[in-house]
């Protein structure tokens, strides 16, 4: 704009180039002076000197360290972006105290790290560069490699880095537990991993990966008294920071030959320098802090950081580590600049808006299909999943036009049989979707189960717990994932509850209340009409469903339930319905009422420490949501709809965990705490008394 004064951004020391010759600095070309050193300051004097004027510093290489009297000495700096993940060469502390947006690249490039991690994870158990170095000078070694199928892999830190090995390391057949500071249960059945202490994750692994961030609670994380509880000839790998090791103890334990190896790409000293005890250890390979260092990483690298400069020029900062919001900078701001809300407030709306609570599907994984069980909610199936573009080769029911009728409205390629047996038969079929009746499903998911093919289980899963447990059981033996169509998880509004809780947006959460009036005398003359307890259990199972979920890791203590005829229902089965649900530190309640003819409404309402989220509409198929938090409200447009949204999610979750070798969010084991809630609220509503969940094993008939 004419007469302004452009910011000054400066990268001080780009030695070797990281960021000097990318063409995504020409993007900052209309918005600031860019000035960028290609080598080293000389000493600190030289350091500030470059950086005098700056408004902005891209510190491109992180051995160029930021402490608080270094930042005091620059009053016109407003920003600092790394190229990196890491972030502990500046003192945020002090950068949030001066008033400094400091922000990192984060995620970008962990499958580019954590593919840099394998690789020494490989070169190491192999051996290779001893090998080689041994070959060179004559010699032909051929033992000492270790196989690593079969083996345990302890990933400590599973953010987007460790998550990324964790999945690769599936993939080769290998056995994972991990360790992280925050653990939940929701985060273990997403990556498929079991979380240990890290003593124990220590004391049980083959191979030990590192993906935590310099902190000062990770600070030699590992030491003399860690490396001493590593299986004898244990690996460690080490792509995170050389500090979260104590070298000393590290070198000793190598020497000694308690650790058979080491994957190092940090170090605690960068270059390190001739004489450094770990360049005489030969069972290590070295690499110099440059697992993100292919084209394509240093190029995401290199977007991120000018992205971070481009998103704080707008007054939007994105990706800030210590909470600063934008101060005016001494150069004249655009017009269209103004004061915003403080940058981790401004994250957190834009993460809520930004939640993945729409289904996700594999990205290479499409195997032929069975549907056993051809009833009218299946329509919704096989809608959703000729849609997502799922592979229906079979249809079954007992009765064959049913599944003639299915065949010619969704999929006229698909064979019928009355004969469920001939289906799961046919080897090519991977995967069996079972929606019969509950009473007849359990024999028919342990013959899918024996004949090795993956299951999904129409809900409510079973009429007794044991039974569940049995079949559970029997899926880990035959290695098959058994998975139960729980879908109103992945109804839009309930996908986004899921995902805000998970992010940890609403803190610990400590109610949730539902409330649904509607009319479902629909049943009226269908079988459904002979199930006693229609609300409490068919219908409610998905509510009860949703209060597990939102409170994983907290065991119910009591339900206390009532059911209730209104004077002009015409159906069976009583239409009114409500439970409470009490826990340690929360409750939950849900209110039916089934006999709605006008005004029909859908309430939610989830409150946490951090946050509440309030979703409201006619009906569960249209529902207005909003998130508040400290930064404000947010109300995402939500987009989809639960039928047939959430058969596609449910059919795309079993299909990603299969790809990705992890339990599927809606594992049978895990719905088994669902239906313990559903069976003590039928039976306390047939005792009218409160009732321990667990301890009804069956329904109530």
């Amino acid at each position: 704009m004419a007469g302004e004064r452009l910011p000054l951004v400066v990268a001080p020391s780009d030695e070797p180039t990281q960021i000097g010759d990318s063409p995504h600095l020409e993007r900052l070309q209309d918005r600031a002076i860019v000035r960028v050193y290609g080598d080293r300051p000389s000493s600190v004097q030289e350091q500030l000197r470059r950086v005098r004027d700056a408004e902005v510093i891209i510190n491109s290489r992180g051995y160029l360290r930021w402490p608080g009297e270094l930042l005091r000495q620059l009053p016109n700096l407003r920003m600092m972006t790394t190229c990196g993940v890491g972030f502990d060469a500046i003192d945020v502390e002090a950068a949030a105290e001066l008033g400094i947006v400091v922000s990192n690249v984060a995620e970008r490039t962990a499958p580019v790290v954590a593919e840099h991690a394998l690789a020494l994870m490989l070169a190491a158990a192999r051996r290779l560069p001893f090998l080689t170095t041994r070959i060179k000078t004559g010699h032909w070694d051929r033992a000492g490699a270790v196989f690593l199928r079969g083996k345990t892999l302890g990933v400590v830190g599973t953010g987007a880095i460790g998550s990324e090995m964790l999945r690769l390391a599936h993939g080769l057949g290998m056995k994972t537990v991990a360790w992280t500071f925050h653990p939940t249960r929701e985060r273990a059945d997403l990556l498929g991993v079991q979380y240990l202490e890290l003593d124990e994750l220590l004391e049980f692994s083959d191979v030990v990966s590192l993906h935590v961030r310099l902190t000062p609670d990770s600070r030699r994380l590992l030491g003399q008294a860690e490396f001493a509880k590593m299986k004898r000839g244990a690996i460690l790998v080490n792509t995170a920071r050389g500090d979260v090791v104590d070298t000393a103890a590290l070198v000793e334990a190598l020497q000694s030959g308690h650790l058979g190896g080491a994957g190092l790409d940090v170090f605690d000293q960068e270059p390190l320098p001739p004489g450094h005890p770990l360049l005489e250890c030969e069972q290590v390979v070295l690499t110099p802090h440059s697992a993100d260092q292919t084209p394509e990483g240093i190029d995401l690298l290199n977007a991120g950081a000018v992205e971070n400069v481009l998103a704080y020029r707008d007054g939007k900062p994105q990706n800030v580590v210590n909470g600063v919001g934008v101060k005016a900078p001494p150069s004249e701001l655009e017009p269209t600049i103004a004061p915003v809300l403080a940058a981790a407030e401004q994250s957190t709306l834009q993460t809520a808006l930004a939640l993945p609570y729409q289904p996700r599907d594999p990205q290479h994984y499409n195997p032929p299909i069975g549907l056993i069980g051809c009833g009218g909610i299946t329509r919704d199936h096989l809608r959703a999943y000729r849609s997502a573009g799922y592979r229906v080769v079979a249809l079954c029911d007992v009765d064959i036009e049913r599944a003639r009728q299915r065949q010619h409205e969704f999929y006229p390629e698909a064979d019928v049989y009355d004969d469920y047996h001939a289906l799961l038969r046919r080897d090519e079929i991977e995967v069996v979707d079972i929606a019969t009746h509950p009473p007849i499903r359990p024999p028919i998911i342990e013959a899918a189960l024996r004949a090795r093919k993956h299951v999904l289980s129409q809900k409510p899963f079973v009429l007794d717990l044991d039974v569940g447990q049995q079949l559970a059981d029997l899926a880990d033996e035959f290695q098959v994932r058994l998975a139960v169509n729980q879908n109103g998880r992945w109804a839009p509004h309930f996908s986004y509850m899921r995902e805000a809780v998970q992010a940890g947006l609403l803190g610990e959460i400590a109610g949730i209340h539902f409330s649904v009036h509607w009319d479902h005398s629909w049943v009226r003359g269908t079988e459904f009409e002979k199930v006693k307890h229609l609300i409490l259990y068919d219908y409610a199972i998905h509510w009860f469903d949703m209060i597990s979920c939102l409170l994983q890791g907290q065991e119910a203590m009591r339900v206390f339930a009532s059911v209730a005829r209104t004077r002009t229902q015409t159906v069976a089965p009583s239409l009114l319905g409500q439970a409470v649900v009490e826990y340690p530190t929360a409750q939950a309640s849900l209110a039916f009422d089934a006999e709605t003819r006008f005004g029909s409404q859908d309430r939610s309402f989830v409150a946490g420490s951090h946050g509440a989220i309030s979703s409201i509409g006619p009906g569960n198929k249209t529902q207005r949501l909003t998130i508040t938090t400290e930064a404000g409200d947010a109300t995402p447009e939500l987009e989809g709809s639960w039928f047939p949204d959430g058969f596609h999610g449910t059919m795309g979750e079993l299909l990603c965990a299969i790809e990705e070798n992890r339990p599927p969010l809606i594992n049978a084991a895990d719905n088994l705490k669902s239906l313990a809630l559903c069976f003590a609220a039928v039976a306390s509503a047939e005792r009218r008394e409160p009732v321990v969940p667990g301890t009804v094993r069956a329904m109530p008939e």
